[in-house]
């Protein structure tokens, strides 16, 4: 018998969760009970002590996978979250049981609508009226701790309303309680005393996200910081329509990753994907102290550049351009005060220059080891080398989203690291390593990541590289039709554009994306001048 393709698994599971109904399982014994009878039957040895899932394929039981997704996904909130962590984390899964995890990052059984409204009029009072009236009934995605569905304002602006489960936030603290789902979930990192510190940073994230009021606020940061961005777009919140349990963005039409991977895109438009994002991971972190945690595959949609728009005819043919990423869930997510941000900029050029002492000093400052305590330099270093990955490396390469390790792997590491007095401060790089270095990956974007993050150190503000040079070889006899149209381009003054055109052979000192330079030598070019790009180093 043919094994289903990755994307027939994808499809079947979408479908199948679409038209199911699902009320969500509250108490603790149920929960975890239901994990691990599921479990049982499938095939899956020991998941309630979340065990790297490699048995399933060891087992060779194809619908283990299936069984175990439809479970996650009617349990919600922890467990939901863990097999999206299986969907992406590289793990020498097989596809087949890849692709049943990554239908969580987008779908799962819906609840019932009569909640959903129940939920919005409770939240909104009067308000609500406004969305229920033209809100569509059957959800556009369903996720860990709530659903969302499309709406229409009066006007007929498009929005996303998402709306969240019924008493999330008491079941997610139960997930989290002795003995149960949180604390299994610390075993799969480290026992004991640091083990707990590492679980209470993820149990404060998680529970942080049942509040919707905050993420509107950080949501609100993200997209005032990224406005001008080239690639990136945050939707907009519409606050009056927004509470601490309904969220209402403005909607946005884009492919998913795999979706847009399907479409076979270009090398040049992946690397921009791939650097956008790493912009908004990384350079949100060592810029404005502001750290999104949650970088899984499914918080992405790739747009055309009316991003934003109510535009439901968007073609999604292979090969078509994609200009724009909109970043969709922004829950998890961290500020830093200023001290610790100064404190990983001094860390990260200390792994830079593989520095041993600098390492310790910048590792004692942010506390996660203490002043005077004996540990092994040498495991952590390595550690820390793992955690930086293609960051290190002053070349243009793919970032390698593992670099060979599994999950099994990872947890040694951790392991390892228990003696350190904080070992929970390195959780958010390693999910950053994990989360978007899996992401890269699979867009499989080149660029000198080294080079990217140095240019944050140093407190460069590069929106968007790569970026091109324009260089006027000739500008030939038409030399005041040249200027008007260097002027016009470029949105300078005559004297500096009189300046440039004058100066020849020179460079435009000023760096343009690439579509911009392109555009402009095309209009220089037809008026019978010479010019070429030349990418910034």
């Amino acid at each position: 018998m043919v094994s289903p393709s990755p994307h027939g698994v994808r499809a079947e599971l979408t479908e199948q969760f679409d038209a199911s109904r699902s009320n969500l399982p509250a108490s603790s014994l149920s929960r975890l009970g239901r994990v691990t009878a599921i479990s049982a039957r499938g095939g899956v040895r020991r998941l309630a002590r979340i065990v790297p899932v490699r048995s399933i394929r060891e087992r060779a039981q194809r619908n283990a996978a299936r069984q175990l997704a439809t479970s996650l996904g009617e349990l919600k909130g922890v467990p939901m979250k863990l097999g999206q962590l299986m969907s992406y984390v590289d793990d020498d899964v097989p596809d087949e049981t890849r692709a049943a995890f990554s239908v969580l990052q987008s779908h799962a059984q819906p609840m019932p609508f009569v909640q959903i409204e129940r939920t919005v009029r409770d939240q909104l009072g009067i308000r609500a009226n406004q969305l229920l009236d033209r809100l569509e009934r059957q959800p556009i995605a369903v996720a860990s701790i709530g659903q969302v569905h499309r709406a229409y304002l009066p006007g007929g602006v498009s929005v996303a309303v998402k709306v969240q489960y019924p008493d999330i936030d008491k079941t997610v603290a139960r997930d989290f309680g002795p003995a149960r789902l949180g604390g299994r979930i610390a075993g799969f990192f480290s026992r004991g005393r640091r083990g707990d510190d590492l679980v209470g940073r993820v149990r404060e994230r998680i529970v942080e996200e049942c509040d919707y009021s905050v993420e509107a606020r950080r949501q609100a940061v993200f997209a005032e910081t990224f406005e001008e961005h080239p690639v990136l777009d945050v939707p907009v919140v519409h606050a009056e329509y927004s509470s601490r349990r309904v969220l209402t963005t403005s909607y946005v039409d884009g492919m998913p990753l795999d979706e847009y991977l399907a479409g076979q895109p270009g090398q040049e438009e992946r690397d921009r994907m791939g650097a956008a994002l790493f912009d908004f991971y990384v350079g949100s972190l060592f810029r404005f102290g502001i750290y999104n945690c949650d970088p899984h595959p499914g918080n992405y949609l790739f747009c055309p550049d009316q991003v934003g728009q109510a535009d439901d005819s968007i073609s999604r043919a292979a090969g078509h351009s994609i200009e724009r990423i909109a970043v969709l869930d922004h829950g998890c997510g961290h500020e830093f005060e200023p001290d610790c941000v100064a404190g990983l900029v001094r860390l990260s050029r200390a792994m830079g220059t593989d520095d041993g002492d600098h390492i310790h000093s910048a590792l004692v400052e942010l506390g996660i080891v203490a002043d005077g305590q004996k540990y092994d330099h040498s495991m952590v270093r390595d550690t820390l080398r793992w955690l930086y990955g293609p960051m290190l490396l002053d070349e243009t390469v793919v970032f390698d989203a593992m670099a060979g390790m599994t999950v099994r792997d990872l947890r040694r590491r951790w392991k390892n690291l228990k003696t350190l007095a904080r070992p929970g401060e390195l959780l958010f790089l390693a999910r950053l390593r994990v989360g978007l270095g899996s992401v890269l990956a699979r867009l499989g974007s080149r660029a000198n990541w080294s080079q990217y993050l140095r240019g944050y150190l140093d407190g460069r503000f590069a929106l968007m590289p790569p970026e091109f040079d324009l260089v006027l070889l000739d500008p030939g006899t038409r030399m005041i039709e040249v200027i008007r149209e260097v002027r016009d381009a470029l949105g300078i003054g005559v004297s500096e554009a009189k300046e440039f055109v004058e100066g020849t052979p020179r460079v435009l000192k000023e760096a343009l994306r690439r579509k911009e330079a392109e555009a402009l030598r095309e209009r220089l070019e037809a008026i019978g001048s010479k010019a070429e790009l030349r990418q910034v180093s």
